[in-house]
């Protein structure tokens, strides 16, 4: 398995579940991480946000080299409109670093900015099998309940 469910970045047990607000992606090499949104329930924007912690490599969105933020905080927002419209595809190359994952809403129902793990977004991954996972996720630190938007997550080689 790529990432087990680290206690590193746990928030609590709820339901014999463990709730997170990051997934790291700890791979070297060539591989490919494609997610497919399976359902939204939510009056906010969804979105999947990429932090790249001392990533040094290439990816490729959909077939695109995906330009890699510069700064203190380097991150991307795959925005709903966007994982709706076609499943998001991956193709990486890392020489050191690693991938880090968590869920997004933006922040009011009138700006179009968002928000992720540190505040207040989180979820819990479902196992489907080894290096396929299903996130259900909230949209927002006021509600515990999981099913705002949820999505699987696949990795393999290459």
């Amino acid at each position: 398995m790529i990432n087990e469910i680290s206690n590193a970045h746990k928030l609590y047990e709820k339901n014999g579940e463990t709730v997170l607000n990051w997934f790291h992606v700890e791979k070297l090499g060539k591989y490919r991480v494609r997610v497919k949104v399976l359902d939204i329930r939510s009056e906010r924007r969804q979105g999947l946000a990429l932090f790249f912690q001392e990533f040094k490599g290439k990816i490729y969105k959909n077939g695109i080299p995906l330009d890699i933020p510069k700064g203190l905080f380097k991150h991307y927002v795959f925005r709903q409109e966007e994982l709706l419209r076609d499943e998001l595809l991956l193709e990486v190359t890392a020489d050191s670093g690693c991938l880090v994952f968590a869920n997004a809403s933006n922040v009011d129902f009138d700006h179009d900015g968002f928000e992720c793990g540190a505040m207040g977004r989180e979820f819990w991954i479902e196992i489907l099998a080894q290096d396929r996972y299903r996130f259900h996720c909230n949209d927002n630190p006021s509600t515990k309940t999981y099913d705002h938007f949820v999505f699987d997550m696949e990795i393999t080689d290459g």
